[in-house]
């Protein structure tokens, strides 16, 4: 039983000490390039020919500057956000008496929203989007069954537009967009199983790369009575208050009704006492009153139990 117990501690305390690592890689199709410089390309998104889902999210990778090549201006990629389905880009300098030149967003599948640029300034976040066509080229990670849904963006001006997504979660390793894309991510799961198992419970540390993306997770296994964390300060402070309030108000209480039995029990003493004194009075009173009006009934009464005592002592 106490080697039991000993090997239950040193699990616990493994498990408490130890921290995993994942990081994640699957971001672009088989053979095809997900980073150009310090930027990752995730799919949809895609380096080169037959590396994206369309021609409008073909990319373009100059000097280790990638650009959205498809537009009539090239826009410097800066990030793309699989999360809330924007690509951050920055906007083409004209100069100030050129008022002709725009970049022309029409036909693309990109929407510039305030909602995501309150300031209207550079760089911007445009939300791209996929059609009914398009969805036949994701997967969302698995393909018999698909994690995605049709999602409906208000466009502020009393119109949407329809686009497809696919369900995003940060235990994803790479993007949720490609067939494989995210099929190691129950790795931490399994992880996160075990500790469960021994009464813990799991907390991520997610670490972004330069463009916002997920590059990396560490899952470490903690428990609720460790004193290391902010939380469990927390929980533990906030329990200590609870119960010293619970005494607090325990012992009112109590002071309360030892009080309340007190003045019952000296109340019930003296009505019982005023009791006893009011019968010995009345009685006293009676035969006063009967001596006033017979006082032969009151010397026969004296001689019985005259008699009655004389009785008793002679026996």
């Amino acid at each position: 039983m106490m080697l039991f117990q000993a090997y239950h501690v040193l699990l616990v305390i493994f498990l408490s000490l130890t921290t995993s690592s994942i990081a994640y890689s699957n971001y672009a199709k088989p053979g095809c390039n997900d980073t150009c410089g310090n930027v990752r390309i995730p799919y949809p998104f895609g380096i080169g020919a037959n590396c994206s889902v369309n021609e409008w999210y073909g990319v373009e990778c100059n000097s280790s500057t990638p650009y959205l090549s498809a537009l009539n201006h090239h826009l410097e990629v800066l990030g793309v956000d699989l999360e809330n389905q924007t690509i951050t880009v920055n906007m083409p300098q004209f100069s100030e008496c050129v008022q002709t030149k725009k970049v022309d967003l029409g036909k693309s599948p990109f929407l510039l929203l305030e909602s995501y640029n309150k300031v209207m300034d550079d760089p911007v976040s445009l939300l791209w989007t996929l059609s009914d066509r398009d969805k036949d080229q994701v997967s969302c990670c698995d393909n018999y069954n698909p994690r995605g849904y049709r999602r409906k963006v208000d466009m502020g001006n009393g119109t949407s537009v329809d686009t497809w997504k696919c369900a995003y979660y940060e235990f994803y390793e790479g993007t949720p967009y490609l067939r494989d894309g995210c099929e190691d991510y129950p790795t931490i799961t399994e992880e996160c199983a075990t500790c469960e198992d021994s009464d813990g419970y799991c907390h991520y540390d997610t670490i972004y790369d330069i463009d916002g993306l997920v590059y990396s997770q560490n899952f470490t296994c903690r428990f609720y009575g460790d004193y290391n964390t902010d939380e469990s300060r927390s929980s533990k402070l906030s329990m200590g208050v609870l119960i010293g309030v619970g005494i607090s108000m325990g012992s009112l209480f109590l002071a309360a009704i030892i009080c309340a039995s007190y003045k019952l029990i000296k109340k019930t003493r003296t009505r019982r006492r005023r009791e006893s004194v009011s019968k010995h009075t009345n009685g006293t009173l009676l035969l006063k009153q009967q001596e006033e009006a017979n006082p032969s009934v009151v010397d026969q009464m004296s001689l019985f139990i005259s008699c009655e005592g004389e009785g008793q002592r002679l026996l």
